[in-house]
């Protein structure tokens, strides 16, 4: 029995030796990169336009590219003391060729009635949300969202925000170009 056991003991001792030799350490395995990571709507054939930059992989920031082109606010009060109600931002993703907005409600109020819209070139909105891009929806103060992407690595990109402030009762927009 005791010869039985002697080898099981030096045959688990030989497994984690070898599983010591072949694997990496642990802090090892998460600093490892894929070779490459392939975006779908970027393979040949089809299109990131129209697309969802999180679902689609567009938005990472390492495998999409993705970086703010340019951001904006909307500020509502007086000029010697505003206040910031919204935030745009104008985002491009290199390796899909692609802008989209993105857009949030401060602090400063607990949700607004707002449009965001992505435009490319100087037509009319390409991509809104809500989508019929005449409508407003109930953003809450820390929430984020976005439009579908537009193809623009090409042409002229810019966002834009359109806001009802409670304070007021009037539209407000705040547009950057990428």
């Amino acid at each position: 029995m005791l010869k039985h056991s002697m080898h099981v003991f030096l045959g688990i001792v030989l497994l984690l030796s070898l599983a010591a030799i072949v694997s990496p350490p642990i802090h090892a395995i998460a600093s490892v990169k894929p070779h490459a990571v392939i975006i779908p709507c970027t393979e040949p054939d089809a299109t990131c336009e129209n697309q969802d930059p999180i679902t689609s992989g567009c938005a990472d920031l390492t495998v999409g590219g993705a970086k703010m082109a340019n951001a904006g606010a909307i500020a509502v009060g007086p000029a010697s003391n505003p206040v910031v109600i919204a935030r745009v931002y104008n985002w491009y993703s290199a390796a899909c060729g692609t802008n989209w907005t993105q857009a949030e409600v401060t602090s400063a109020y607990s949700s607004l009635k707002i449009r965001i819209d992505i435009y490319r070139g100087n037509s009319q909105p390409v991509y809104c949300y809500p989508d019929d891009c005449h409508s407003f929806t109930t953003l809450n103060s820390g929430v984020q969202t976005w439009t579908n992407m537009a193809l623009a690595s090409q042409v002229f990109a810019y966002a834009e925000i359109v806001v009802l402030s409670p304070t007021d009762n009037l539209y407000h927009s705040a547009t950057v170009a990428a």
